[in-house]
């Protein structure tokens, strides 16, 4: 492929050259005009579920944006975007737009999709509730690849053939300034941690970063340290990496985004140029020339799997709400739908007993917690080198060990995910069987029961473990404590010493009244308690453009954004709540049927609050959301 040589994307036979994409789509829309159909067909790759296939009339695959349930994606040729039901993978409608449509992008605040139309040097504008082009904006000269800033709340749009980057707000869709990078600007991404903008510059072969604050460039990464002809951008927030993929080095590279360092270079296929990133801290990365995508683990930046797809993959997409990858194969006019990759292993915890414990008890009740970025399939177990057994719970898990003789005795247990990655943790415990306590002279006695949480409140999804304990000054009472929430059995755990534990993490968000009942033995009472668990979201904070003690013009609209997520990081996006201004309702800018209520707009919940009516000077602006938690920070307006 031989992109450093285009000066534009007069047609995207000219930008790649490729003489076969031009007899395959030729081939393509001769078949589909005789039998006049819209193919939806399996894809034999252990990791791909389906591809699709465009309309006959839509040709040249280059970008994919999404929204909750829907896939939009570019078509460069036939100046069209396709509209792809998530849930089914049918296509849906098509959208005409402008000439030669290349970059895409997903305004999760405003809830529009920009398209950038290269070869009408303009922007159309789809409303995603009608699939229609709501409006255009021109004055963009041959715009190639978009991205929204949410902090504020502006849209960065390279121009490959004007050096520039054009900065547009989305409130009034207007242009209101550019900023000069790199020699033919291509791809575009925002690293919502720094804050800051990085464009990679195709022609020049480094990479420009951008204060979005100033709209200045502040550094620019050298040509010495990133690949030749960067393309393709993505942020992992998980690890804070920028990922370049180098179409002309055949490599990625990965810069640190606290120091602007690059850290790493990953040899993938050939001509790489688009590359996103997946909550399960894996990077994808569509090979052009090679006709696969390369998946690098966050973690070790190493390829861990290469996908074969359909001809000549250019944009891909994450669809964090099905956990898939969308891939635009642009020489086949077909959509690559391939599940994530699992290459992370599920963690283990054994809570009790501890490492190196003492038991009085031949018979020991083992319990402990593991999650997974997917799923955990099962809990396995042995003691010594005996038999495996199933553990009761995967996510929650507990088991009770045979009875075992005095010694010192070593208990292993394996996690096992979807995947079949395994973790295994083990403890050392060491078994004495002694008298738990003196026979009581007299009649039986009340102990006392307690018990505590480890954590009040606790999030969604968090593993909450439950220490009960029951004495008496008559002696160690000894059996087992039942744990009740409300009227649903949690489990049971029995008492070693004086006391035991129970770990759970199916709590909903809300109150919870957990009794532990102490069931009595021979010398002891049945004794009881009951504590109170709050179970709610993480909270992310407040997003920016708003901070605490932030100044703020009056009359302006100032978006309150935040995140709710489970303990696990697992966005959660069905959460209700209200905000309010100093005790009182605020008014939101977007819909006045919406009142004071928060909205989900993508991944994020967002309230576009009205400042009008409100006087200079320092206000609080509180959410309240269902789960009984309010969140508070104060603004000024000047």
């Amino acid at each position: 492929m031989s992109r450093s040589q285009v000066e534009h994307k007069k047609t995207f036979e000219n930008r790649y050259n490729e003489s076969t994409f031009h007899n395959f789509k030729s081939y393509l829309i001769v078949f589909a005009a005789v039998f006049g159909i819209i193919m939806v067909s399996s894809f034999n790759n252990s990791y791909a579920d389906s591809l699709i296939t465009l309309s006959p009339t839509d040709s040249g695959p280059t970008n994919i944006a999404h929204t909750s349930n829907v896939v939009y994606v570019t078509n460069l040729l036939s100046n069209t975007v396709s509209v792809i039901n998530a849930t089914t993978g049918n296509v849906v409608t098509t959208i005409t737009v402008g000439i030669e449509p290349y970059g895409i992008v997903y305004d999760n605040d405003n809830g529009k999709i920009y398209v950038a139309n290269f070869g009408s040097d303009n922007i159309s504008v789809i409303d995603p509730s009608s699939n229609t082009v709501i409006q255009t904006i021109s004055g963009v000269s041959n715009p190639s690849e978009l991205m929204y800033d949410s902090t504020n709340q502006d849209l960065y749009v390279t121009s490959m053939t004007s050096n520039k980057v054009f900065v547009i707000d989305s409130l009034s869709n207007n242009v209101i300034t550019t900023i000069v990078v790199g020699t033919q600007p291509d791809g575009i991404v925002y690293d919502n941690d720094n804050g800051k903008i990085y464009v990679a510059n195709f022609g020049s072969d480094n990479i420009s970063v951008i204060d979005p604050s100033s709209n200045t460039v502040i550094q620019t990464i050298s040509s010495l340290l990133v690949g030749s002809h960067p393309s393709g951008l993505t942020y992992d927030s998980i690890n804070k990496n920028i990922y370049v993929a180098n179409n002309g080095a055949n490599t990625v590279s990965v810069i640190d985004s606290s120091s602007n360092n690059v850290i790493n270079t990953i040899t993938v296929g050939t001509g790489p140029i688009d590359v996103t990133y997946s909550t399960s801290n894996n990077i994808y990365v569509t090979n052009f020339n090679s006709n696969t995508v390369s998946v690098i683990n966050g973690t070790s930046n190493t390829v861990v799997t290469t996908i074969p797809v359909d001809q000549n993959p250019y944009g891909l997409v994450y669809d964090n709400y099905n956990g898939k990858i969308y891939v635009a194969n642009s020489g086949a006019n077909t959509i690559s739908v391939i599940d994530a990759v699992d290459t992370t292993p599920p963690t283990l915890t054994i809570l009790s007993p501890a490492n190196n414990d003492l038991v009085n008890t031949a018979i020991v009740p083992v319990s402990g917690t593991s999650s997974d970025d997917i799923s955990v399939s099962s809990i396995t177990w042995k003691v010594d080198s005996g038999s495996v057994s199933t553990a009761t719970g995967t996510v929650n898990w507990s088991f009770i060990t045979p009875a075992l003789s005095d010694g010192v005795h070593a208990i292993y247990v394996n996690a096992t995910d979807a995947a079949g990655l395994v973790t295994q943790q083990s403890v050392s415990i060491t078994v004495s069987v002694i008298d738990p306590s003196p026979t009581p002279t007299g009649s039986k006695t009340d102990p006392v029961t307690t018990v505590v949480s480890s954590a009040n409140p606790s999030f969604i999804g968090q593993s909450v473990t439950f220490t009960a304990t029951v004495t008496s000054p008559n002696g160690t009472p000894s059996g087992t404590v039942n744990f009740m929430d409300g009227t649903t059995d949690l489990g049971s755990c029995i008492l070693y010493g004086n006391s035991c534990t129970l770990s759970r993490s199916s709590f909903s968000f809300g109150t919870h009244q957990i009794t532990a009942s102490y069931v009595g033995d021979s010398n002891f009472n049945p004794t009881s308690t009951t504590l109170t668990q709050m179970v709610q979201y993480k909270f992310s904070g407040f997003k920016p453009p708003v901070t605490d003690g932030g100044q703020y013009n009056l009359g302006r609209t100032i978006p309150i954004k935040f995140q709710l997520f489970t303990a696990n990081n697992n966005l959660l996006t069905t959460a209700t709540g209200t905000v309010s201004v100093d005790g009182i309702p605020a008014l939101s800018t977007n819909n006045i049927l919406q009142g004071n209520n928060i909205n989900l707009n993508g991944v994020q919940y967002a309230f576009n609050m009205s400042t009008k009516g409100l006087a200079a000077g320092a206000h609080t602006v509180t959410v309240a959301l269902d789960d009984s938690s309010v969140h508070s920070i104060v603004i000024n307006l000047k």
